[in-house]
């Protein structure tokens, strides 16, 4: 365990008197509201640019999402932002983005910064929109199983391949 100073004590024994974080579900439940707070606090200052690109981005998800079940007809967002569904399908979602997105007039491959652009605006999809039992638990997903470091690893596998 780190050593504290007496401040980041004072600060936690006073965190923890107004917080009953008893249990790893209690911690698990702290984490993921401050995860949702935080991405709610990210909305206030967006610009317009950035509510239509993660709004194209969440559609060409759940198209993607579509596409691989054979479905004709949209599946609503609430049955594709689950758990089960999120991580089946997010790592092949990058890969045929890059696969199928033409590059800039005179380049190869897309830019690295465009792939970065789109893996932080995934990242928030899933903070806002996975859910279990109607609970928004998309900050404890992506921290099971180490699935941001698992898809940041993928992202940068994108930006290297020929």
């Amino acid at each position: 365990m780190p050593s504290f100073t007496g401040r980041q004590l004072r600060f936690l024994d006073k965190y923890l008197a107004d917080h009953d974080l008893t249990t790893q579900e209690d911690l698990d439940n702290a984490f993921n509201e401050s995860v949702i707070k935080e991405s709610e606090n990210i909305k206030s200052s967006e610009a317009e640019k950035t509510r239509s690109d993660l709004k194209r981005l969440q559609e060409l998800f759940e198209m993607f999402v579509d596409m691989f079940k054979g479905k004709k007809e949209p599946t609503p967002s609430h049955e594709i932002w689950t758990p089960k569904v999120v991580h089946t399908h997010m790592f092949g979602f990058f890969t045929t983005m890059v696969d199928n997105t033409a590059p800039r007039k005179g380049q190869l491959r897309i830019k690295a910064a465009t792939l970065l652009k789109w893996y932080s605006m995934f990242i928030r999809l899933v903070v806002e929109n996975v859910t279990e039992d109607g609970k928004r638990i998309g900050g404890l997903f992506l921290k099971d199983e180490d699935r941001l470091t698992k898809l940041k690893d993928k992202i940068l596998e994108q930006i290297v391949a020929p």
